[in-house]
């Protein structure tokens, strides 16, 4: 018996001693964020995002039992109140690697159920397999931003929630990670169309908190004075969230912008309440008139601001052009439009309209709204 006891005391002592050595190889991937990754949650996180009928969904407990053959069978259990009991399976599936397919067979092996799956679920929970068989940690792995915000996306928490013990944000959070380190100062800023949400409109089936295309713009140090693409989604998809955290971040409106949500504002009150079945647009969920009255009041207030007193307006966008005209600090201007995306080395300078009619261009760093 006090063999039997010796045996099992220092079979415990490895086990944590191994624990504790993989805590430590986990260490530095970023602070503030758990540092491993666990593959039994990404697995969970498949599962549950399937389409699969079971009583216990939400309490779903996954674990590989076997992989063969690019065949990885999954047993399916619950928690109880004393602890994971194993022994009661409720469900099991399997997972056919090189065909891509997800089955349940607990009613019957030999007709299975094939089940949908969200496409980068089942590819993150792969790529973690796959490197756990290794005995490595995913800090080197590459993962797309689609993988972290698609179109079918529904994350209604925000990036202050990521310290909560939720299995959902877990797996988030590793996926972040993992972005994050493959992606450590370049972005691409075209990503962030991803994160526009579509809440007016009847056929719109995802969410993305808000606070995202802040974090993302803030984490990558992000110029929203050239996001006009993006801008101009915000406004088309009212979604009001997005145009305001742009406007906070230093976001610089245009005519044709203002005249853009003008015109979606006059076709909101046309419908008189009325849902647009033809375009699912829904009247009641709007956000327009925020979002016209948002950059109305920025662009009437938008002034010169110099340094000494004022700056010039220029026949080009270049500081080497021909001055038009002295424009002095607190002068009120139109900002007609910024330079064309495709001349690069121009892009800081706007098209403005002067109080006396001059039009010409200005650095942007010139412009404010009062």
């Amino acid at each position: 018996m006090r063999r039997i006891f010796f045996t099992h005391l220092v079979i415990i002592l490895f086990l944590l001693s191994c624990r504790n050595e993989v805590k430590k190889e986990s260490t530095g991937i970023k602070q503030g964020f758990e540092k491993g990754i666990n593959c039994d949650n990404i697995l969970v996180t498949l599962i549950k995002n399937s389409s699969i009928s079971n009583p216990f969904k939400s309490k779903i407990k996954a674990e590989i039992d076997k992989n063969e053959d690019n065949k990885i069978t999954v047993r399916l259990f619950v928690e109880s109140e004393s602890g994971v009991n194993k022994e009661n399976s409720i469900g099991w599936l399997i997972i056919d690697v090189a065909k891509r397919r997800l089955f349940d067979i607990t009613n019957d092996i030999e007709n299975p159920v094939e089940l949908k799956f969200n496409p980068s679920d089942f590819d993150f929970f792969l790529k973690c397999e796959n490197l756990n068989t290794k005995n490595t940690i995913m800090t080197n792995t590459k993962i797309d931003f689609n993988e972290l915000f698609n179109e079918g996306s529904n994350i209604d928490f925000t990036p202050k929630d990521l310290s909560k013990d939720i299995t959902e944000i877990k797996e988030f959070k590793s996926k972040l990670i993992l972005f994050e380190n493959s992606n450590p100062e370049n972005f691409d800023s075209e990503n962030l169309e991803t994160l526009i949400n579509n809440e007016t409109f009847t056929n719109s089936e995802s969410f993305i908190n808000g606070e995202w295309l802040d974090y993302f713009i803030k984490k990558y140090k992000l110029d929203v004075s050239n996001l006009q693409t993006l801008m101009s989604k915000a406004i088309e998809q009212e979604d009001f969230s997005a145009v305001k955290t742009l406007a906070k971040n230093g976001y610089i409106f245009n005519i044709e912008e203002l005249e853009s949500s003008k015109e979606q504002l006059k076709y909101f009150k046309s419908l008189n309440g009325k849902i647009d079945v033809e375009n699912y647009y829904d009247p009641s969920y709007s956000h327009i008139e925020k979002i016209f009255n948002l950059i109305n009041k920025a662009y009437q207030n938008y002034v010169i601001y110099d340094k000494d007193g004022y700056t010039n307006l220029r026949s080009e966008s270049n500081s080497n052009s021909d001055i038009i005209v002295k424009i002095n600090s607190g002068e009120h201007i139109k900002v007609l439009k910024p330079i064309e995306q495709d001349e690069k080395e121009n892009i800081d300078w706007y098209y403005i309209e002067t109080k006396d009619g001059k039009k010409g261009y200005v650095h942007k760093s010139r412009i404010v709204s009062k």
